[in-house]
Formats: structure tokens, sequence, C-alpha cells
């Protein structure tokens, strides 16, 4: 991408506030379908018959699939253009969330899981290099933490619509509720498309490739690999560890409030 655009391309208030506004829904979005699925694992082990591990290696592989994700519509984002590339990453992880609710084997969940997680990892990256794009570039920290903060959102709304959806519910029915609540991105993809403005920064530079300003071999570099790299080498593999951990003790937790609740 080309450097950051001029002052003709800056943005209104109301434009930013719409972009951040969309940030923090999706964020929240993302994690209320994660964070909701722990809580639903009893019902749905009981449902399908499943046993630990297999409802391990679904959230499991809901996490890999957001890696991919992310890999995928940061290319996409590219090359669609941000707000495209967000509108179809919640239109993939909403679908998939509502798809999920009509499992019916460890394999259609695993299946269906998994491409939720690659529209989850999407809307991550999609909607932050929008954010960062637009933003304020000496109010980016506080921005960020808006953005963040919107998570506290999303692990309180999953665990009061679990809790509500299993107890007002049968067994069977109550975890498939759940999920089908996770539809409600649908709602955000079409705001953002009547409401929310592209990236300037990114048409900016879509223009420039389209008159053959910038060479053909630099929009067919893969800059993902370039992190592996040195200097950003042990950046990288840093956060990996770090990520890799969290991630682990998550599901650790997650498996563990699934044994005690069958004690």
């Amino acid at each position: 991408m080309p450097s950051p655009p001029s002052q003709s391309l800056a943005y209104t208030n109301t434009e930013r506030m719409i972009i951040i506004a969309s940030a923090m829904l999706g964020f929240a979005l993302d994690l209320y379908d994660v964070l909701i699925f722990p809580f639903l694992i009893p019902s749905i082990q009981r449902t399908l018959g499943l046993s630990l591990t297999q409802v391990g290696s679904i959230q499991t592989l809901t996490l890999i699939g957001s890696v991919v994700g992310g890999a995928i519509f940061g290319w996409l984002g590219d090359r669609l253009g941000r707000k495209t590339s967000l509108q179809i990453t919640l239109g993939l992880f909403a679908v998939g969330s509502v798809l999920g609710a009509f499992s019916w084997n460890y394999w259609s969940m695993a299946c269906i899981r998994f491409l939720t997680g690659i529209g989850l990892g999407g809307e991550w990256g999609a909607g932050m290099v929008l954010f960062n794009e637009a933003w304020n570039p000496r109010r980016r920290g506080l921005g960020s933490a808006f953005v963040q903060g919107s998570a506290v959102l999303g692990s309180g709304f999953a665990s009061v619509v679990a809790i509500w959806a299993i107890s007002s519910f049968s067994p069977d029915c109550g975890w498939r509720v759940a999920l089908l609540t996770g539809g409600s991105p649908i709602i955000l993809m079409v705001l953002i498309r009547i409401f929310m403005p592209e990236s300037k920064a990114w048409l900016q530079y879509n223009e420039m490739r389209r008159q053959g300003q910038i060479p053909l071999k630099e929009t067919d570099k893969v800059p993902l690999l370039e992190i592996f790299r040195p200097p950003l080498r042990s950046v990288t593999i840093t956060g990996l560890v770090w990520m890799m951990s969290y991630m682990l003790c998550y599901l650790n937790n997650a498996q563990k409030t699934d044994f005690e609740a069958h004690l």
C-alpha cells in the first residue's frame, strides 16, 4: 500500500465515527460468536453424542479458521477493498453461525465452525485495517482501546444469551437457538453497505494500480512472508507464542468448564 493518504483524502468526523462504530460492533460480534460456544458445549455434547476431545477440537478448528480467514481476507482486502471485504466476512460468519444451529453430527459441526472461523478472523483484519487507515494517527491508541474494549460487550451478551437459551428451551433446542442469534451480523453488514465509506487510502491505491502507476511486481508480492524475515521475524515469533499461549489457556478453561458441568 502507498503512504498514508494526503489531507485531501481526510475523513469527516461522521465518517470516522461510523467506521469506529462498525469496527467495535464487528469485534464485539466476533467475541460473541467465539465465547458463546463454550457455554453451549454440554448441551451440544449430549445432543450430538460427542466426546470431550471432539468438542474441544471443534473450538480449535474455529480458531484455526480465524487464522486462515485473517490471511485470506487480508489479501482480498487489498484487491476488493476494505468495505467489500468486511461485508463478506460478516456475512460468512453470520451464515456459519446459523448453519451451525442445524448441525447433526461431529463432522457437520466441525466443518461449519471452521468456515465460521474464517469469517471471524477475516472480519477482525478487515475492520482494523480500515480503522487504522481512517482514524486520526494521533488518536489511534484511544480508538484501538475502544475497539478492544467492545470485547466486554460481546462476552457479556454471550453469557446472558447462552444461559437464557439453555434455561428457556429443551436441551436439544437451547443451543440451537443460541447459535441462531449469531446471525445478527447480517444487520451490521447491511448498515455498512449503506452508511460506511470505503477506505480512501485503498481507493487511491486502487486507482494508481488501475492506471498502471504501480509496478505489477509490487502487487504480486506476498507480504505474509515478509513477517517471517528479518527484522520482523523475532517480533512475529514472539507474538505467535503469546497468542498461542492465550488460546491454549482459553481452550483449557472451556474444557474444564464443560467437565465440571458434567460432574
